[in-house]
């Protein structure tokens, strides 16, 4: 869990010398690419504030920095279906994790890009449908973007039983149909 949690300092300077170079490369290699948008990762994509503090992005007025939040984890992560109630609790704790974001990042003129979010499925659609809803729209407020993500999985497709997975899936690619239809829709219409 180090790595989600942000890493060592060694390991975050090490992130940071990469990103450098991976900026200067980019800047340096001709065509658009002095003008384009670049994303820079914080530890692990963390959403965490010590990998977010410890970023030290390179000079340059295009960069986003990208995250990644299963947030918060017992809800949006875990394989329990013991916590799969949208609460107040988890509004409030989305609200918080998003406010430090913004705190960090954007209220000092740096974009954020939220490149994975989402919450496991725990038979509670309608549940995942409001935190969909709750999260990006709130997101929206602190002008972040948000992805969900969908990593394909489906249970009853798995011929490796061994394997735990967790199901962020929406669009069953077997079937050509989105599973979760109302969790589609809070995605698509978050205002509605």
């Amino acid at each position: 869990m180090l790595e989600w949690g942000g890493g060592t300092i060694s390991q975050r300077n090490v992130l940071n010398r990469i990103n450098k170079a991976f900026v200067e490369t980019v800047r340096n290699s001709g065509g658009n690419n002095a003008e384009r948008w670049l994303l820079i990762p914080t530890y692990g994509a963390s959403y965490e504030p010590v990998p977010m503090q410890s970023l030290k992005l390179p000079v340059d007025d295009r960069l986003i920095v990208s995250i990644h939040a299963y947030y918060p984890r017992g809800f949006a992560f875990e394989h329990k279906r013991d916590d799969r109630v949208f609460t107040e609790k988890v509004s409030k704790s989305v609200d918080r994790m998003l406010g430090q974001i913004y705190r960090v990042f954007i209220s000092k003129g740096i974009p954020v890009y939220m490149g994975e979010f989402g919450a496991s499925e725990k038979d509670n659609a309608r549940e995942r449908a409001a935190y969909a809803k709750h999260y990006i729209n709130e997101a929206a407020r602190y002008g972040i973007y948000c992805a969900w993500w969908d990593n394909g999985y489906f249970p009853e497709y798995d011929s490796n039983s061994n394997l735990l997975l967790v199901n962020f899936a929406l669009l069953d690619r077997y079937a050509l149909q989105w599973r979760y239809p109302e969790l589609v829709e809070a995605l698509r219409d978050p205002a509605g």
